[in-house]
């Protein structure tokens, strides 16, 4: 017998007669906890006893017991750091994956339960370390940049910085690895016979649908669920496809059927995917299976109500190239009637429609109260945008706006100003639509103003920068919210504008504030996301886990500059017909309809439909026409900044 493990038992039988006392004890959650903790001074205090794992075990346990007893009480977010971080210093000594896996689903249940608590950074800072030491370099940059967004004034936040600045000169020199899901691979063949539905599982939530977006650089894959279900994803890698076969990406669901004809597999051929399918595995499970062609990255998130499992994919990127004049969208229908002069709402347009063309130039000879085309091309003999050179100072992150603040203007140069873009197509969404009215009050919808509203600023758009507006609806229809974002990105657009209508529990609150994505900071921003969004309070605090996850290469400090300009221009438009006009300023949220933007993207919220003085205002054809005028003029403000920074 090894004479190190001779040694160890006998130390693990006296920890495990001391830590038997559990918390039915007379001994408090406090003195519990902190005995728990002495236990583990002593352990890693014990040569011979630290070799073993079950000693390990034990002492997780205590600190697990004492948390499941009481999951709101005080010791909660102490238990949770402490189970997390020895899980995760049993994975170092024994390198068992399950450890490493428990340790980080603990500490993050930590950030997200108990944001405010002071241990919160420090998990946040061990999940980092947790993916760098694995090799993982840019998902630990993302974990990392979290404590950057949500602890800024946190004891890691130095240390975070500093990883973050080693970590970027890791990634730029190569030496980092993309963003995966650490699931193995599914054993034997890569795609596995679908077995038939079990008679009795008609009690799990099914899938009704498969839907897809795409473009050659980019596509949408949605599958949408009666529940929520939980996921694995697996990329299987190059070397692991079946010869002759297209490599994949798998969702597997957990828990889950198929319905009858309700996901048919889909043809796609962009360049990314050559199709996507949804499969009945076996009695209770289902697999999504995406066939690559060329893949560049990808990102999966899920939205609520329904439950649905989006995956953007993207393609290779590519060395930027000087900017052509974009094609005109497809003309879909003739024209849109006059926004109507009712102080009521406008009458929904003849179908079928959601996108058209018309001259710049028609667009101008218009009447501002008559704006009668849904979309306005740039003028083919406008000449080429130059590019400026990318000096790195340009491309630096030490000027970078703090992330998760709204209150500070972004100094860096964007992207598209280094580059000398312009705007040439602009993406206006109506919110809301069809079965589902928005705000109502009095008799009035929001669907119904913020349709009026796009008609009334498309032309405008149109006159002041010669560029291409499309609506994402151009009737009282039903669009979801991730068809719109990919409706925008499909078609290219360079900025996204979604526009709303407010509404409160009381008549008393008023006024204009527009959002960019990102994170929420304040219980009002959590409110307007989780009522736009159509769910709860607590699925946004969920989805900014997510959205975390996908700020790295978001747009936001474009957005952020988007929003101030159009924020501004809407202000100083109202203010001309009414004094006083409530500034609520911009404010940043996670809002489901701008995830996955690939272009500047804000949501306006113009007035609250529930305030009595508002609601006349908004009722209004002449207070419509200069929200959608400031709209208008916030949008060339912004191009005019574009255009000043590329000088």
């Amino acid at each position: 017998m090894n004479s190190t493990r001779a040694i160890a038992v006998p130390a693990a039988i006296l920890l495990a007669l001391i830590l038997l006392c559990g918390p039915a004890r007379a001994e408090d959650e406090r003195a519990f906890y902190e005995r728990a903790r002495q236990e583990y001074f002593k352990l890693v205090g014990n040569p011979a006893a630290v070799k073993v794992y079950q000693n390990w075990q034990l002492i997780i346990d205590r600190f697990s017991s004492l948390y499941a007893s009481n999951p709101q009480g005080e010791q909660a977010p102490n238990c949770l750091f402490w189970t997390g971080r020895l899980h995760l210093e049993a994975y170092e000594r024994f390198k068992r994956p399950v450890d490493k896996a428990q340790g980080v689903d603990a500490l993050r249940r930590l950030t997200n339960h108990f944001p405010r608590s002071g241990l919160a950074d420090d998990a946040q800072f061990m999940i980092g370390q947790a993916y760098e030491k694995s090799g993982d370099l840019k998902h630990a940059y993302l974990e990392y940049l979290k404590i950057t967004v949500n602890f800024p004034k946190g004891d890691q936040m130095a240390a975070a910085k500093a990883r973050l600045d080693a970590l970027e000169e890791q990634i730029k020199r190569g030496k980092g690895e993309m963003p995966r899901r650490e699931q193995p691979a599914p054993a034997g063949p890569a795609t596995p016979a679908a077995h038939p539905v079990a008679r009795d599982n008609h009690d799990l939530p099914a899938v009704t649908s498969l839907r897809h977006w795409s473009t050659p650089t980019y596509t949408r894959v949605v599958l949408s669920l009666e529940r929520p279900v939980p996921y694995k994803t697996t990329l299987l890698s190059i070397e692991e496809k079946e010869q002759d076969k297209p490599r994949r990406l798998y969702l597997d669901l957990k828990g889950a059927r198929v319905a009858a004809g309700a996901a048919k597999p889909v043809a796609i051929g962009d360049g990314l995917l050559r199709s996507a399918r949804a499969d009945q595995m076996n009695g209770d499970s289902v697999r999504l299976a995406l066939d690559i062609q060329s893949l560049g990255s990808y990102k999966v998130f899920t939205l609520d109500n329904p439950f649905r499992v989006v995956v953007d994919c993207f393609a290779h990127a590519a060395a930027p190239a000087p900017a052509q004049p974009s094609p005109p969208a497809p003309a879909l229908a003739e024209r849109a009637p006059a926004p109507s002069a009712s102080p009521a709402v406008p009458a929904a347009p003849p179908e079928p429609e959601r996108a058209e063309k018309v001259p710049a130039k028609e667009a101008k000879a218009q009447p501002h109260h008559q704006p009668k085309d849904q979309q306005a091309k740039a003028p083919a003999e406008a000449p080429p945008q130059k590019i400026a050179s990318l000096s790195p100072a340009k491309l630096s992150r030490g000027k970078r706006v703090p992330r998760g603040k709204a209150t500070e203007t972004p100094q860096e140069l964007s992207l598209a100003a280094q580059l000398g873009l312009g705007i040439r197509k602009v993406v206006l969404d109506p919110g809301h639509g069809g079965k589902d009215p928005g705000a109502t009050f009095r008799g009035v919808a929001e669907k119904d103003l913020t349709l009026d509203i796009a008609r009334r600023a498309a032309p405008k758009i149109a006159k002041l920068l010669g560029a291409q507006v499309i609506f994402t609806r151009s009737k009282d229809s039903y669009v979801p919210l991730e068809e719109r974002t990919a409706f925008a990105n499909t078609h290219d657009a360079d900025i996204f504008v979604s526009i709303h209508i407010n509404a409160a529990p009381t008549n008393h609150l008023c006024g204009i504030e527009t959002y960019f994505l990102n994170l929420a900071t304040d219980e009002d921003s959590m409110r307007v996301a989780a009522r736009e969004n159509a769910t709860t309070k607590r699925s946004i605090s969920d989805l900014q886990v997510i959205l975390n996850d996908l700020m790295l290469n978001s747009k936001i400090n474009e957005s952020n500059r988007l929003a101030r300009a159009v924020h501004k221009e809407m202000l100083d438009e109202t203010s001309k017909t009414r004094k006083n006009v409530q500034d609520l300023k911009v404010r940043q949220a996670p809002f489901y309809v701008l995830i996955g933007a690939r272009m500047p993207a804000v949501l306006t919220e113009v007035g609250f439909i529930t305030n009595p003085r508002e609601h006349q205002l908004l009722a209004s054809p002449e207070y419509r026409e200069k929200l959608a005028e400031g709209i208008a003029r916030g949008v060339m403000a912004y191009a005019r900044q574009l255009k000043s920074l590329g000088r």
